[in-house]
């Protein structure tokens, strides 16, 4: 079962299908027949979750197992590659790429119904794309595996979001290198009080009454300087672009 994708070859198809595209060679490609199928049905399904934007993006995580040493690679193929020498070697390559137990895959998925745009991200790459107003081209690629892999991980997903246990799954097992984002710098100097000390270190008393004389001048002449521009031509953006380079 394709379900049994562990995450070494499921890395494998980031990969590769990372770094192919429409739009990158002269000439266009397609899926099989069966990976179409399937993927029709992923679209399908997928419904059944709200998007997470107004651009009906669709947004999961997706875990896939690392499972044994046999599903990184081949030793024998490997010591011929020149990758590794020993035995102690492979393990400790497949540990280095793979160290934990289960990998996530961050997985974001769009449709735009009015011209049968269709794409899929994984791990923050675009790994799949369906473009109508493309021909298909005389290439055809395999990806049944891949593309029954990701339905059969969402399907699980959606299972523990009507259980209600997805969520929670996600805050207490997803690691700590994918939670990124962004804080106000006072609540991380709040944090790292240090670094509020390094970044105003360089920066005197009296650079700071300047500054402030400097601004409470440039408020008496300009009194509507608090107001928002309500509209910004292409113009004004350079305009403000070369300001800012000044």
């Amino acid at each position: 079962m394709s379900k049994e994708l562990k995450a070494p070859a499921v890395q494998h198809y980031i990969d590769w299908l990372g770094r192919l595209g429409y739009r990158q060679f002269d000439f266009s490609f397609s899926y099989d027949k069966h990976s179409y199928e399937l993927l029709d049905q992923l679209f399908d399904i997928i419904k059944k979750i709200e998007p997470a934007s107004d651009n009906s993006v669709r947004e999961l995580w997706l875990k896939a197992e690392r499972g044994r040493i046999e599903d990184y690679g081949d030793f024998e193929e490997m010591v011929s590659w020149g990758d590794v020498k020993t035995r102690e070697e492979f393990e400790e390559l497949w540990k280095a790429e793979f160290p934990n137990e289960e990998e996530w895959y961050n997985f974001q998925i769009a449709e735009d119904p009015a011209n049968g745009y269709r794409c899929i991200f994984l791990a923050h790459k675009l790994v799949i794309e369906i473009d109508p107003s493309m021909e298909r081209g005389g290439m055809e690629y395999n990806i049944s595996e891949f593309v029954e892999w990701i339905l059969e991980a969402v399907k699980e997903v959606i299972i523990q979001l009507e259980k209600g246990m997805y969520n929670r799954k996600v805050m207490e097992e997803l690691p700590a290198w994918h939670r990124t984002g962004t804080i106000l710098r006072k609540d991380y100097w709040d944090i790292y009080p240090d670094g509020r000390k390094a970044f105003f270190a360089p920066i005197s008393k009296d650079d700071v009454d300047e500054f402030v004389k400097c601004m409470a001048a440039r408020m008496d002449v300009h009194s509507d300087v608090d107001k928002r521009i309500e509209r910004v031509t292409a113009n004004d953006f350079y305009r403000f672009c070369a300001m800012g380079y000044k």
